[in-house]
């Protein structure tokens, strides 16, 4: 489709292209329709949203629409619970807008491009190839999607770790050796936004004895907040890990300042 529709009972797939302007897919009431499913594309790759709209007072993963698509190819399939909308399965492509020529005199192995937020370009930096050295490409050592997002209801204000039961049973500690990094940082899929006027985060923290935990960076990071805008990815700064924290250790994931507030979101622990 390439102008304004609205889903109807026949349809399940909508492909969209924006390319021409923003498009608004609107979802039929979903009072009557419990597992009824949209499935809703980005099929171009201009910087036009796809908005996604709902019957007056619906809601969208409990936000109030228009539910935006931003991303070329990024997929949304929407379900309704007989009251409203749900997003139960999400496919996305973060595009890379700012790779530029670098010259490199004498490439060498395990030679890599590295963005530098600093400047918004991608520079020369040698990563050590073949046994050893500091990881500079960001790579996940701990995915927190098990199999969707997750709603963190009634998140504490006190420090607590993210886990069962709001997980249902799902834990998120892992072992992963950090000898050779550097830096670790939480990339975060915001479905729904905290409330909370406390700034609540995720943080990530590893032991020293298997009781007693400290941050990575040995002050509060690396972490992320959970107070963004709805329906919006980002990531968190780089925190500098500890000397201490270099070797094979435990990860687990906590959560302050929610303040009684309900977030929902998928996140990953990145390291380089």
């Amino acid at each position: 489709m390439s102008a304004n529709t609205s889903a109807d009972a026949a349809e399940r797939t909508y492909l969209v292209n924006a390319s021409s302007g923003v498009r608004t897919l609107t979802l039929p009431t979903a009072v009557g329709r419990a597992g009824k499913e949209y499935v809703a594309k980005k099929t171009d790759a201009s910087a036009n949203v796809v908005a996604v709209q709902t019957t007056p007072s619906q809601t969208i993963d409990g936000a109030a629409p228009p539910w935006n698509i931003r991303y070329p190819n990024e997929c949304l399939t929407f379900v309704s619970d007989g009251s409203n909308w749900h997003i139960t399965a999400e496919s996305i492509d973060l595009p890379v807008d700012d790779v530029r020529d670098v010259a490199i005199s004498s490439p060498s192995d395990g030679q890599a491009l590295v963005y530098d937020s600093s400047s918004g370009n991608w520079v020369d930096e040698a990563v050590s190839g073949g046994g050893g050295g500091s990881i500079l490409i960001p790579v996940t050592i701990m995915d927190g999607q098990g199999g969707g997002v997750h709603l963190w209801s009634g998140m504490p204000t006190a420090l607590t770790e993210f886990g069962p039961p709001q997980t249902t049973g799902i834990s998120f500690r892992r072992v992963v050796d950090l000898t050779d990094v550097t830096q670790a940082r939480i990339s975060l899929r915001l479905v729904t936004r905290s409330a909370s006027a406390l700034s609540p985060e995720l943080r990530v923290q590893y032991p020293t004895d298997e009781s007693t935990w400290n941050y990575l960076d040995h002050s509060a990071g690396p972490s992320v907040g959970l107070g963004g805008t709805s329906g919006t990815t980002y990531a968190g700064s780089w925190a500098n890990l500890n000397a201490s924290a270099k070797a094979d250790v435990i990860l687990r994931v906590v959560g302050i300042n929610g303040a009684g507030t309900s977030p929902h979101f998928a996140f990953s622990v990145q390291a380089r």
